[in-house]
């Protein structure tokens, strides 16, 4: 135990055997007939080398977030954004890429790594004390096509939604003359809120793209 509910919940790291045996996929063809085989194979996935340091990456990613932050730092976080002083706190968090060309499978293999690590822990107590919050140990969102930052502001609120079932995007949606600052400042809270371990946003070649277009 670590004296941080946030950190305990993170799973320890599978062994390269065992990633290999909960990753792959292998197709049956029990009951298939022959010529309908063929279709199946789609289902067949076969993990690669590289596959296995991507979900260390992933895991080790969520818990440095909960290594850097107590739940006490946490809540001066969250006040200082409500309360628009936020100088003293870095907010700021670590990030990384995983590079290569379209569809070599970079999102499905990001995809299948999450898959082994729980999404969502709801926490009723802690050490015998009553500890209420659902925590959110990974997001999965797209850049949007025009890298608008409200509307990955509102890709991140929807995934929150999904994932502990929140109704976050809905009041969000009413606020329709929310600057994006403002908008950005609520992401900000609701992830502290349910201490998001870590975000993978998705065809970020689409900022790339923006940046480029934008200074040419």
């Amino acid at each position: 135990m670590s004296d941080n509910p946030c950190l305990d919940s993170v799973p320890e790291e599978l062994s390269k055997a065992d990633f290999v045996q909960q990753i792959k996929s292998t197709p049956d063809f029990a009951g298939v007939p022959l010529n309908n085989r063929i279709a199946k194979l789609g289902e067949l996935f076969v993990p690669m080398d590289y596959m296995y340091t991507v979900y260390d990456l992933l895991l080790r990613a969520i818990r440095t977030t909960y290594l850097t932050i107590t739940m006490l730092d946490t809540i001066r976080q969250i006040q200082g954004l409500r309360q628009e002083s936020v100088s003293s706190f870095a907010t700021e968090a670590e990030s990384g890429s995983i590079l290569g060309v379209p569809g070599v499978g970079k999102s499905s293999t990001v995809r299948r790594c999450l898959s082994l690590i729980p999404q969502c822990v709801t926490h009723s107590e802690y050490n015998g004390k009553p500890f209420y919050k659902k925590q959110i140990l990974h997001l999965f969102v797209e850049c949007p096509s025009d890298c608008s930052v409200k509307t990955l502001a509102y890709s991140i609120i929807a995934a929150v939604d999904r994932a502990i079932g929140s109704e976050y995007f809905r009041f969000a949606a009413k606020q329709s003359r929310l600057s994006a600052s403002a908008l950005v400042t609520q992401v900000k809270i609701i992830c502290l809120n349910h201490a998001v371990g870590v975000i993978v946003v998705d065809e970020i070649q689409n900022a790339i793209q923006v940046a480029v277009h934008t200074w040419m």
